[in-house]
């Protein structure tokens, strides 16, 4: 029988390196103060690292952990699904091999932090790092550049203007979820969006599901190397593909609202979906529509935030020895 947890964390994998996979099983079975499984699936791999996984456990006296192994690589969103099936915890952290928790009581003081202000999706702050070649920190724009929308009570107007217009989106990596919030939108994007599991979190704004900021470095973010930041073709025309499979779901989602009467940002943006606009000229007709997306703009140009780059990188090099 499985411990009671509170939290379940899933890792994600396909042909990850051992060692930076290592790494994140560090960072979380080094977590204190808070009761978390550890969920691995991955997704097809040519080299199976689960006899390597079980070993580390066994060495570190960890037991409360699931091995979930796809034949064929499926993408991310379907991997999901699969770990899904097997979460116990009230909360999921997702994470990827590479990326860290940021300190040793991360997952604690987020988990306290959700029960606290009865938060169901919560996202912190990603530090940017490479090891590669040397330690690097790297200053790069927050995500989202304008945290401050996300301070109101409920979800506004220019919360929207600012994700669905501006572009101006949540990083997947530094997300922490209730696990029956996080599992109903990956629902809605299976089978549709293969890659980018955090293009959910555009329905969960649609759907008005309040999202906290949790001011605080929550996740070493490995740059570079994910397939959001990896500057390569194949995975541009692939996140390109992902986002116009979740554009599909939304504009299904918006039609839903008019026959239930929601509120006009709605069809309003329903007809700038209509109009094919793309770009430039997206923002151009939004501003038409939206006459305070002009200021939204400006203040993202003028005042956009940065991810930390001075941080406490004592946790970091604890979980990186060998």
């Amino acid at each position: 029988m499985s411990e009671a947890v509170d939290i379940s964390v899933y890792v994600g994998d396909y042909n990850p390196e051992w060692k930076k996979l290592l790494k994140t099983l560090k960072s979380i079975v080094y977590q204190k103060g808070v009761r978390f499984e550890i969920i691995i699936g991955d997704d097809g791999s040519k080299n199976d690292l689960f006899p390597k996984i079980e070993d580390f456990f066994r060495q570190v006296g960890f037991k409360n952990y699931k091995l979930v192994k796809s034949k064929e690589n499926h993408g991310t969103v379907l991997n999901g699904m699969q770990m899904k099936k097997f979460v116990q915890g009230k909360y999921i952290k997702p994470i990827s091999a590479g990326d860290l928790l940021y300190e040793d009581d991360s997952l604690k003081r987020v988990f306290e932090y959700s029960e606290r202000n009865r938060a169901s999706v919560v996202f912190g702050d990603a530090v940017f790092y490479n090891d590669d070649n040397g330690f690097q920190v790297f200053k790069h724009f927050h995500n989202p550049r304008i945290t401050g929308v996300y301070n109101n009570d409920c979800v506004s107007r220019m919360l929207k203007l600012h994700y669905f217009l501006l572009g101006d989106g949540i990083s997947g990596a530094a997300l922490f979820a209730r696990s029956d919030i996080y599992g109903k939108y990956l629902e809605m994007i299976a089978g549709k969006v293969k890659y980018a599991e955090d293009y959910m979190i555009r329905i969960m704004i649609l759907d008005e599901v309040r999202i906290h900021y949790y001011k605080h470095p929550f996740i070493w973010y490995e740059f570079g190397t994910g397939i959001s930041t990896v500057a390569s073709d194949f995975w541009k025309d692939k996140l390109r593909e992902d986002d116009e499979a979740c554009e599909a779901v939304v504009k299904d989602r918006l039609i839903n609202n008019l026959k239930n009467n929601k509120n006009t940002f709605d069809w309003k943006y329903l007809k700038l979906m209509n109009s094919h606009a793309k770009g430039k000229m997206k923002l151009i007709k939004g501003e038409f529509l939206y006459p305070e997306l002009i200021f939204a703009w400006l203040r993202s140009k003028l005042f956009s935030e940065y991810t930390p780059t001075d941080v406490d990188k004592s946790f970091y090099d604890r979980v990186s020895k060998e």
